[in-house]
């Protein structure tokens, strides 16, 4: 499934590279190394498909969470999808400068990053994980806290 070239030839892009992020604790991030023009697609990451029971099982069944449960897009008919390429390690924003597209190709399925703003050279490319719930903000452990706000620069569960 992954072994043929897709049509425009590449995998990778080389507008884009990892290194330590600049956001504290975050450790790695995606920087880009040219220019990236407004609504650019600079990533064409492939997936892999799975049927999101096979998660929601596995969490069941050893009443924990799962490392996979915080890096899996969304994908179609109860799926969930792994990002391969950099697709996990553009760091989280509320104000993303980059945003992605599912593409639902029976034989080369994946999800394109694309800019919503110019990028400069050695700007890291910030992405927004889920935003049809609006502002997210994340525990101490690093898991998505939909019931919190900022106050005064100070994250607070709404009703404390």
């Amino acid at each position: 499934m992954f072994k043929q070239k897709l049509k425009n030839g590449k995998w990778f892009s080389k507008k884009i590279e990892v290194k330590e992020s600049t956001v504290d604790k975050e450790g790695l991030g995606v920087f880009a190394t040219e220019f990236i023009k407004k609504y650019e697609i600079f990533e064409s990451a492939p997936v892999l498909v799975w049927h999101m029971d096979l998660l929601n099982d596995y969490m069941r069944l050893h009443q924990a969470g799962h490392l996979l449960s915080d890096h899996v897009f969304v994908w179609e008919k109860s799926s969930h999808a792994l990002c391969l390429g950099y697709g996990t390690i553009y760091n989280h924003s509320n104000e993303p400068n980059s945003k992605h597209r599912r593409v639902f190709d029976k034989n080369h399925p994946r999800i394109e990053f694309i800019a919503l703003k110019d990028i400069q050279p050695g700007e890291e490319i910030f992405h927004h994980y889920a935003p049809k719930k609006g502002d997210l903000f994340f525990t101490d452990g690093g898991t998505f806290d939909y019931e919190g706000v900022i106050d005064s620069n100070e994250f607070r569960k709404v009703n404390s």
